[in-house]
């Protein structure tokens, strides 16, 4: 099981505790790798703007990746720089100002900021423009106004959302990255188990040491468990107006 960093284990094991059986059983699906692996970082290319009729036009790929079925690189919330697999846990974390305390230098209940602001949204500093990250709402907005179909692109499990307008955007359920110090944790595909989680701007509202994100399962586009602690590493789809 992973090792968080000190209180966050339990409050991990008690938010999978209240999953449902099969869905507890997918979550932990997983890939180890030792953390002395090196990590990748993919060049940035400007994706196109797919209009889907909606509030905003959604990028064609991955912040990072330069087709629909790649992952891109991976981000910890309100970070531009890419996260190094082995960094993806509290120590790693630069916004973390007091790990035994869970305080942050930003963020948080003194501040009151609920969404990252430019200089801190990786798919703008990355990107520039109007390109960002979409806000929670506007994650919700994809999932509850286009028509959501499971399908495998070249060995990738991954969701067509179908606009009203007839236009498609293709999400690979690549997962996300953490570490417990030793081994990287792949939150991802194994078998037929696969997941996707992608960062939004939008901090939670009641826990500010985690962040909404769009999550997706086979199956399963959005739900009860659609945030996660800020310091995991998961892509990004930018959004442009």
């Amino acid at each position: 099981m992973l090792n968080f960093d000190n209180a966050c284990g339990a409050l991990a094991r008690s938010l999978f505790a209240s999953l449902p059986a099969a869905l507890c059983a997918l979550a932990f699906s997983v890939t180890m790798t030792s953390c002395e692996d090196g990590d990748d970082v993919s060049p940035i290319v400007e994706p196109e703007a797919v209009d889907l009729g909606l509030s905003v036009r959604w990028a064609s790929f991955n912040l990072g990746a330069s087709s629909p079925e790649e992952a891109g690189n991976y981000y910890s919330w309100g970070e531009t720089q890419v996260k190094p697999a082995n960094q993806a846990n509290w120590r790693g974390y630069k916004l973390c100002e007091d790990i035994a305390l869970w305080t942050f230098t930003k963020y948080n209940e003194t501040d009151g900021l609920t969404r990252l602001e430019p200089a801190d949204d990786a798919a703008h500093v990355a990107l520039g423009g109007k390109w960002r990250m979409p806000t929670y709402e506007e994650c919700l907005e994809l999932v509850n106004n286009c028509d959501p179909k499971m399908v495998e692109r070249g060995g990738v499990w991954g969701y067509v959302f179908t606009g009203n307008n007839g236009n498609t955007l293709f999400i690979p359920l690549v997962g996300y990255l953490e570490t417990d110090g030793s081994l990287v944790y792949h939150w991802s595909q194994v078998g037929d188990a696969a997941k996707g989680c992608y960062w939004s701007s939008t901090l939670h509202p009641e826990n500010d040491t985690q962040a909404k994100d769009l999550f997706l399962f086979m199956g399963y586009t959005h739900g009860n468990y659609d945030q996660w602690f800020r310091y995991a590493a998961q892509p990004i789809r930018p959004v442009t107006d």
